[in-house]
């Protein structure tokens, strides 16, 4: 290279020198073969970029390995037991349904006496259970009489001082309530034992009584009248307080019933201890 630019300097000075006086050499060109050694241009290697090497990572220890779980051995298949077929079952037998025939209940029918009475506003009695009304009865008598100063009046057997007789007793009455009713009542002597007087009674009585399937309990309390002639020195006739009971029959779907009662048919101070048993019949209107 050096060479090369002394060579270039060396030609503009000779060139020079003949522009200023003239020519006083006449340039001689030559072809002549200059041989410049040319050094090879130095073309440096291109230069790899450079690559920062990867950040090392961080060590990071493997996760600690599971401890191994052999599984659980398998189950022997057992085959589940037969199902049993449903059956259903047979149904019950259902009963024929038979209404129960209802019994009528025996209706007493009440005729209600006649009354010959003006016309007036009539109040009607409320209904009740029972069939109220009137009825008369009849029945044979067993009496027997025994003065005071002795024991009382025996009807079934013969007493000192007694007098038995066989009579016959009517009766009318009439319920006015299911509880209540009043009665009168009269007894004849058809017979005399040791005595020359007949029995004769007459009485009326209150009736209180109480029913039951159909049967009739039945008391009597009232006043009474009966002759004492020939029993005592009392006179001819003496009253005073009566009492007595008895039990009823109705016989089934009838107006008639049976009925049997005892009664004392007077007491009175120093009177004749007298009683009586009654057995008879007796219709309901």
């Amino acid at each position: 290279m050096k060479k090369l630019t002394s060579s270039i300097v060396a030609m503009a000075a000779l060139s020079g020198m003949s522009f200023a006086g003239g020519d006083i050499i006449a340039p001689v060109f030559e072809q002549e073969t200059v041989s410049v050694p040319v050094e090879p241009a130095y073309v440096p290697a291109p230069v790899e970029e450079y690559v920062a090497p990867a950040p090392i990572q961080e060590y990071v220890a493997p996760a600690p390995m599971e401890e191994y779980v052999a599984p659980a051995p398998i189950q022997e298949y057992v085959a589940p037991a037969p199902v049993e077929e449903y059956v259903a079952p047979a149904p019950a037998p259902v009963e024929e349904y038979v209404a129960p025939v209802a019994t009528p209940a025996p209706v007493k029918v009440v005729e209600t006496p006649k009354v010959t009475t003006p016309p007036t506003s009539v109040a009607v009695a409320p209904v009740v259970a029972k069939a109220l009304g009137l009825y008369v009865a009849g029945g044979l008598t067993a009496l027997a009489a025994r003065e005071v100063h002795d024991d009382g009046a025996n009807i079934f057997s013969e007493e000192h001082h007694q007098d038995r007789q066989a009579g016959i007793t009517g009766r009318i009455g009439y319920d006015f309530m299911n509880y209540l009713g009043a009665e009168l009542r009269g007894t004849y002597g058809i017979s005399e034992d040791d005595y020359s007087e007949k029995f004769q009674q007459v009485g009326v009585y209150l009736k209180p009584n109480y029913d039951f399937n159909n049967f009739n309990l039945y008391g009597l309390l009232g006043y009474a009248q009966a002759n004492m002639n020939d029993w005592s020195d009392l006179g001819e006739t003496e009253t005073g307080f009566s009492y007595g009971a008895g039990l009823g029959y109705q016989l089934p779907n009838s107006k008639i019933s049976v009925f049997s009662d005892v009664l004392n048919y007077l007491t009175e101070d120093d009177s004749m201890s007298q009683w009586g048993m009654t057995v008879g019949a007796s219709y309901q209107f």
